[in-house]
């Protein structure tokens, strides 16, 4: 590759390591982000794991001490969530009361029933309004069932997280080295593609993902930054995420 003899790296990225790192305006957001996504998803967790007990608590009071009545089927259809679940509305009797409920149900046994027709309603004696049809109830959701939406929070959490961390050791303590652009591809981000030399001579390749204000073309000089216990870890100077610090007086 051809690169100019003389190169010299960006200001303060001389001074001794480690060098003092602060949080960028990315940085900043990506760090707020992270904790409210990382309350939410605990949050989260904890309101659907109650729920999830109280539903198991629910059917076990309905199998060990539930009644049936004979009730009829008013409504049945179709959930307009995703997985389309199967429901069903019902009136019965209980304690001398008419009282009117509604439930998702088994596929199986939803095709079975039919609006107007009968339905086996089982309840709670002390309290009716616990109740749902005796067959083709849908069970109460798994344990395990909470952990996935609450994931879906703390992933990007864990993410953010891990990008700053790795980038403020990359600024910190990284070597810096002359580099040239190979390729610049645009998808949902901007990638720069890249080769530089270490000082043992060995060309090393990389990639990094940078700012919408990159603006250096395919064989046009860069700074990189590498981690000289692991040259690999690298990336296009400045960073997304972390900028250099005020020096210590």
């Amino acid at each position: 590759m051809a690169i100019q003899s003389r190169w010299e790296p960006p200001e303060g990225l001389n001074r001794p390591v480690p060098r003092p790192v602060r949080l960028s305006v990315q940085g900043k957001v990506l760090s707020v982000l992270g904790v409210i996504f990382l309350i939410a998803g605990v949050v989260l967790g904890a309101i659907l794991t109650r729920q999830v007990q109280q539903d198991a608590d629910r059917e076990q009071l309905l199998s060990q001490k539930g009644a049936e009545a004979k009730g009829t089927v008013i409504r049945a259809w179709r959930a307009s969530d995703k997985s389309r679940t199967p429901m069903v509305s019902y009136h019965f009797p209980a304690n001398g009361l008419e009282l009117g409920g509604q439930s998702s149900m088994q596929t199986e046994a939803w095709r079975k029933i039919d609006v107007g027709g009968p339905i086996v309603i089982r309840y709670l004696p002390d309290n009716p309004r616990i109740n749902h049809p005796a067959e083709g109830a849908s069970s109460a959701l798994p344990a395990w069932m909470p952990w996935l939406p609450t994931l879906s929070f703390l992933f990007p959490a864990l993410v953010f997280r891990w990008m700053i961390r790795r980038e403020k050791r990359l600024l910190a303590e990284g070597s810096p080295a002359r580099g040239v652009v190979t390729q610049v591809t645009r998808r949902k981000k901007l990638i720069v593609y890249y080769d530089f030399k270490l000082p043992t001579g060995e060309e090393m390749h990389g990639k990094s993902s940078v700012g919408a204000g990159f603006g250096a073309q395919s064989g046009e000089q860069v700074c990189i930054l590498y981690d000289p216990d692991n040259p690999r870890r690298n990336a296009v100077y400045p960073l997304e995420t972390v900028k250099l610090g005020e020096r210590q007086s």
